[in-house]
């Protein structure tokens, strides 16, 4: 358990207690404890509460399959022209690894405001890497983009559908 809070309370405002006060919430658990020192003489409440396990930005499908796209992306592009390399590759190498970058940035923000806000980020990401995708198709660096195409349409719903869920959740 985790020590969350201590406040000091006066010696007239407490009820002397020897056992545990159970909170209302399931396994929180207050105790009313005696500090003595040389210095100080007083009570504190201490507030127990076992960490919550929060939902972090790998629990996220969008996040997972974005990782998958920015994979195949890197194998993609190993084929591509050497004179490409620090041109359209380096351009869809960024691209790709932005959505998932921008996606576990914003989910570690403290608001819904800045987490949608990054989701939008990503989902610029995602369609800058889509148009890479067909210019290096138009340009024959490709022979098929169907695979890609229909991951980065999967991604998309995903980051509206989050968007959607995050705005609509209270606060």
């Amino acid at each position: 358990m985790h020590r969350i809070m201590k406040s000091s309370i006066r010696d007239s405002e407490i009820v002397k207690r020897d056992s545990q006060i159970v909170n209302r919430e399931p396994r929180s658990v207050i105790r009313l404890t005696n500090h003595k020192s040389r210095i100080t003489n007083f009570n504190y409440i201490e507030i127990l509460i076992p960490p919550i396990k929060m939902k972090d930005h790998k629990d996220l499908d969008v996040w997972k399959y974005s990782m998958l796209l920015a994979e195949q992306i890197y194998g993609l592009t190993k084929d591509f022209p050497l004179d490409e390399k620090f041109g359209l590759v380096a351009q869809m190498k960024r691209s790709a690894v932005s959505v998932p970058s921008n996606i576990a940035e914003g989910a570690v923000r403290k608001g819904k405001k800045e987490f949608i806000q990054f989701l939008y980020i990503a989902m610029g990401s995602l369609s800058e890497l889509e148009t890479q995708l067909y210019l290096s198709y138009r340009l024959q660096f490709m022979d098929s983009i169907d695979e890609v195409t229909t991951l980065i349409e999967k991604i998309k719903q995903l980051l509206f559908g989050l968007i959607r869920y995050i705005s609509n959740r209270e606060s």
